[in-house]
């Protein structure tokens, strides 16, 4: 019978190693199709990346430099970091950790390792290795993976760039899934669109990049066909292929989820549906916001005002009661409080007395409102949105929505306002949205609702819009997207 172990030392534990200059090594095994570097300057050497663990690349480096070797991870890949263990500490992205779910199940046991404790000594961009005599700066060009450096060696022209860039083909898609960092393919695209950008405004400073996989050094025009692949997918014009070409991720499960993109020389590999799912986004044109928890914050401001009213009139009234009144209109919040009245019935006209006196002392405090009340975040993501082409409308059932939209120097910004003044049902009926989009001349089907409140959101629903929860609403799971910061529209709407 085959000795597997045997089999496995072979097929990830064996290296060979040729020299491109005098102080710089290309190591490379799997047939060649893992690469790792050493670069030595006077004092050290410095080694990128470790492979899967079945190698001590401090002995195998050892023999090749009589300098003090130090060890950098492009990123925390398996076939990147394994073998860690063998040095008392390395160096790597902050986020790096993070893909060490990958060891699990892997060809080695990393834990049997001498130092599987390594000290882990965090890069940011901007950081410099000094070797003597040869510096390697650091850059971030995190998408592929959740931390992802390059090291570009200005003194012998070589940028040393992990899995971001190679020759054969890009994978983006979830490897590890992390809470910590979620994998959203349109943000990982569009980030590497800008981190090849990054590079590529660097050209000058070097010659050749040097990946992580399949073939090295390859020329610095690759970057160009991944900007132009980046720019394909986010355009909706890119080349899908399903036969992906690649044998051992085809018969690994997850192949059968895959299909390849390409752009001249360049390629990824990304889930289908996920890729699938950013061609819906593209098909959205307008955004329509709801007022209250979304852009300002003037629950406060109803509460106080309710609670006189209710105070007034012997009702018990709390910010639990308070929290049902959420994108429901002024007429029908009052019938949310006199839920608890336990007096005469109350004509309409006196009801409509109540609703107006809670008004009041609303507008009141809403003179208090300024342009500081609004924040950077959300002033500059409009800014963007419209930049991007959208339009953007307001939908909210308040009466005063354009005068906080006044207050708060926001007014000009909205293409189109939808309020308490022009509709006759409030959320969870859709008009107030329907009505937005009609004032913006767009099909419902091409509107994003970015709402605060369950009611909201199933207002966009039933108005066959698309529903971004922020806030609040972020635990309601009948939302297409979930906003954790108002900015991430930005991945969402390209």
């Amino acid at each position: 019978m085959m000795d597997t172990s045997t089999t496995v030392q072979e097929a990830f534990g064996t290296f060979e190693n040729w020299k491109y200059d005098e102080n710089t090594w290309f190591i490379t095994g799997l047939g060649g199709s893992l690469y790792m570097y050493l670069l030595e300057g006077s004092e050290k050497a410095l080694l990128i990346d470790t492979a899967y663990g079945l190698c001590d690349m401090k002995a195998y480096c050892e023999k090749l430099t009589d300098k003090p070797v130090i060890v950098a991870n492009t990123h925390g890949h398996l076939d990147h970091a394994g073998g860690n263990g063998f040095f008392t500490e390395v160096y790597m992205h902050e986020n790096a950790p993070i893909d060490y779910k990958t060891f699990e199940g892997g060809p080695c046991d990393i834990t049997k390792l001498p130092h599987s404790d390594f000290k882990k000594r965090y890069l940011k961009d901007g950081d410099t290795i000094d070797l003597g005599d040869r510096c390697i700066e650091v850059i971030d060009i995190t998408s592929h993976s959740n931390g992802s450096l390059a090291f570009l060696d200005k003194d012998h022209r070589l940028l040393f760039c992990g899995d971001e860039l190679e020759s054969s083909q890009v994978l983006m898609y979830e490897i590890v899934e992390a809470k910590k960092n979620p994998y959203d393919l349109e943000m990982r695209v569009r980030k590497h669109k800008v981190n090849m950008e990054k590079l590529w405004n660097r050209r000058e400073e070097f010659d050749f990049c040097c990946p992580g996989h399949n073939g090295a050094p390859i020329a610095k025009e690759y970057i160009q066909d991944f900007i132009g692949l980046s720019e394909a997918i986010l355009s909706g014009t890119v080349k899908v292929e399903d036969k992906l070409n690649h044998p051992h991720i085809e018969a690994d499960p997850i192949g059968a989820y895959l299909c390849r993109t390409r752009y001249k020389k360049a390629s990824f590999f990304v889930k289908k549906e996920q890729l699938l799912s950013m061609g819906k986004r593209m098909d959205m044109k307008a955004v329509i916001f709801d007022l209250d928890g979304v852009l300002v914050f003037t629950d406060k401001f109803h509460y106080q005002a309710w609670k006189k009213m209710a105070d007034g009139m012997g009702i018990y009234f709390d910010e639990e009661i308070n929290n049902r009144l959420r994108g429901v209109s002024r007429m029908a919040s009052l019938e949310i409080i006199l839920e608890r009245y336990e007096g005469e019935p109350l004509t309409l006209q006196k009801k409509e007395e109540l609703a107006e006196q809670k008004n009041e002392v609303y507008k009141e405090l809403l003179k208090t409102m300024t342009p500081e009340d609004v924040s950077k975040e959300v002033r500059e993501t409009l800014i963007e949105l419209k930049k991007r082409g959208y339009v953007i409308a307001l939908g909210s059932s308040s009466k005063n929505a354009k005068f906080i939209l006044q207050q708060v120097d926001l007014l000009d910004a909205f293409d189109a306002i939808s309020d308490g003044t022009n509709i006759t049902h409030s959320k969870p009926d859709p008009e107030v949205f329907l009505k937005g989009a009609e004032f913006l001349g767009r099909n419902p089907a091409e509107c994003l609702v970015v709402e605060d409140a369950e009611a909201g959101i199933d207002a966009g629903i039933a108005g066959g819009m698309k529903t971004a929860a922020i806030g609040d609403a972020v635990n309601c799971k009948k939302a297409d997207y979930v906003l954790e910061t108002f900015s991430d529209l930005l991945r969402i709407l390209i």
